[in-house]
Protein backbone atom coordinates (compact mmCIF):
# COMPACT_ATOMS: atom_id res chain seq x y z
CA UNK A 1 0.00 0.00 0.00
CA UNK A 2 1.55 3.37 -0.70
CA UNK A 3 2.07 5.94 2.18
CA UNK A 4 -0.21 9.48 1.56
CA UNK A 5 1.99 12.54 1.59
CA UNK A 6 0.37 15.83 2.33
CA UNK A 7 2.32 18.60 1.31
CA UNK A 8 1.58 21.99 2.51
CA UNK A 9 3.65 25.11 0.03
CA UNK A 10 1.95 28.06 -0.83
CA UNK A 11 4.80 28.25 -3.86
CA UNK A 12 2.96 26.88 -6.60
CA UNK A 13 6.22 26.66 -8.09
CA UNK A 14 7.51 24.44 -5.81
CA UNK A 15 4.29 22.74 -4.38
CA UNK A 16 3.61 21.20 -8.23
CA UNK A 17 7.54 20.11 -8.38
CA UNK A 18 7.99 18.53 -5.22
CA UNK A 19 4.38 16.91 -5.98
CA UNK A 20 5.99 15.40 -9.30
CA UNK A 21 8.40 13.78 -7.43
CA UNK A 22 7.25 12.40 -4.69
CA UNK A 23 3.97 11.13 -6.99
CA UNK A 24 6.92 9.52 -9.19
CA UNK A 25 8.71 8.31 -6.43
CA UNK A 26 5.55 6.47 -5.78
CA UNK A 27 3.54 8.28 -3.33
CA UNK A 28 0.36 9.28 -2.91
CA UNK A 29 0.27 12.88 -2.63
CA UNK A 30 -1.97 15.72 -1.67
CA UNK A 31 -1.36 19.19 -1.90
CA UNK A 32 -2.35 22.44 0.07
CA UNK A 33 -1.48 26.19 -0.04
CA UNK A 34 -2.45 27.31 3.13
CA UNK A 35 -2.39 26.23 7.01
CA UNK A 36 -6.49 26.25 7.26
CA UNK A 37 -6.53 24.10 3.96
CA UNK A 38 -3.61 21.74 5.52
CA UNK A 39 -5.72 21.51 8.66
CA UNK A 40 -8.67 20.38 6.81
CA UNK A 41 -6.75 17.58 4.75
CA UNK A 42 -4.97 16.05 7.73
CA UNK A 43 -8.35 15.63 9.51
CA UNK A 44 -10.28 13.87 6.22
CA UNK A 45 -7.56 12.21 4.61
CA UNK A 46 -5.25 11.01 8.03
CA UNK A 47 -1.94 11.47 5.76
CA UNK A 48 1.21 9.03 6.43
CA UNK A 49 4.14 12.10 6.36
CA UNK A 50 2.80 15.60 6.42
CA UNK A 51 5.56 18.11 4.71
CA UNK A 52 4.46 21.66 6.09
CA UNK A 53 6.03 24.52 4.72
CA UNK A 54 6.45 27.25 7.97
CA UNK A 55 5.90 30.70 6.22
CA UNK A 56 2.44 30.19 5.17
CA UNK A 57 -0.93 32.18 4.08
CA UNK A 58 -4.17 32.48 6.09
CA UNK A 59 -2.55 29.80 9.34
CA UNK A 60 1.31 29.45 9.73
CA UNK A 61 3.31 26.89 10.33
CA UNK A 62 3.96 27.23 13.56
CA UNK A 63 0.04 27.48 14.16
CA UNK A 64 -0.79 24.50 12.06
CA UNK A 65 1.43 21.98 14.19
CA UNK A 66 0.35 23.12 17.73
CA UNK A 67 -3.06 22.38 16.09
CA UNK A 68 -1.89 19.21 14.66
CA UNK A 69 -0.14 17.75 18.32
CA UNK A 70 -3.89 18.66 19.59
CA UNK A 71 -4.97 15.80 17.59
CA UNK A 72 -4.41 12.46 18.92
CA UNK A 73 -3.47 10.80 15.60
CA UNK A 74 -0.77 13.17 15.28
CA UNK A 75 0.68 13.68 18.51
CA UNK A 76 4.47 12.25 17.62
CA UNK A 77 5.89 14.46 15.02
CA UNK A 78 9.12 15.13 13.78
CA UNK A 79 10.49 18.77 12.70
CA UNK A 80 13.02 19.37 10.34
CA UNK A 81 14.03 22.42 8.07
CA UNK A 82 15.01 21.93 4.36
CA UNK A 83 16.27 25.18 2.33
CA UNK A 84 15.36 25.81 -0.60
CA UNK A 85 17.23 23.33 -3.39
CA UNK A 86 18.14 26.04 -5.80
CA UNK A 87 19.50 29.61 -5.43
CA UNK A 88 17.68 31.73 -7.99
CA UNK A 89 15.52 34.13 -6.43
CA UNK A 90 11.58 32.55 -5.45
CA UNK A 91 10.17 35.51 -7.82
CA UNK A 92 12.70 34.72 -10.46
CA UNK A 93 11.91 31.13 -10.69
CA UNK A 94 7.84 31.13 -10.47
CA UNK A 95 8.25 33.53 -13.23
CA UNK A 96 10.63 31.45 -14.99
CA UNK A 97 8.48 28.39 -14.55
CA UNK A 98 5.37 30.50 -16.01
CA UNK A 99 7.24 31.28 -18.44
CA UNK A 100 8.37 27.65 -19.11
CA UNK A 101 12.46 28.00 -18.62
CA UNK A 102 12.73 25.46 -16.37
CA UNK A 103 11.93 21.95 -16.55
CA UNK A 104 10.14 19.34 -14.97
CA UNK A 105 12.54 18.18 -11.86
CA UNK A 106 12.41 14.35 -11.81
CA UNK A 107 13.09 11.88 -9.18
CA UNK A 108 16.95 11.41 -9.36
CA UNK A 109 17.76 15.23 -10.09
CA UNK A 110 20.10 16.89 -8.43
CA UNK A 111 23.42 16.38 -6.63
Amino acid sequence: MKATLLLVEDSKLLRVANARVLTKAGYNVISAEDGEKALGLAQECLPDLILLDMLLPKLGGPQVLEALKKKSHYRTYSNYRFEQPFSIERREAEERWRCGVLREVEAGDGP
